[in-house]
């Protein structure tokens, strides 16, 4: 069961961080997510949008590929946010 609600809030995390900023810049929802999108990259867009919820489903399917996805999502997002 945790680890069901932990892949739920992976896949969920691109969505739970655009309500969070777009709070935190005080500009509606739909605003901030089109000013995210004109604004990043192809490869940011994929990353935001598409590593965490890769690595949630990694988990829920527990295959033995899945740690591997989990542990590169994670050693990415650490190497991008070090730089």
């Amino acid at each position: 069961m945790p680890l069901l609600v932990f892949a739920l809030l992976l896949i969920l995390m691109p969505l739970f961080s655009l309500i969070f900023n777009a709070a935190i810049a005080q500009l509606p929802l739909i605003q901030y997510t089109s000013l995210h999108a004109t604004k990043s990259s192809l490869t940011e867009l994929i990353e935001f949008y598409g590593f965490f919820p890769a690595a949630g489903v990694g988990i829920l399917v527990m295959k033995r590929w899945s740690y591997f996805i989990y542990l590169a999502v994670v050693m990415w997002t650490l190497f991008i946010n070090s730089m």
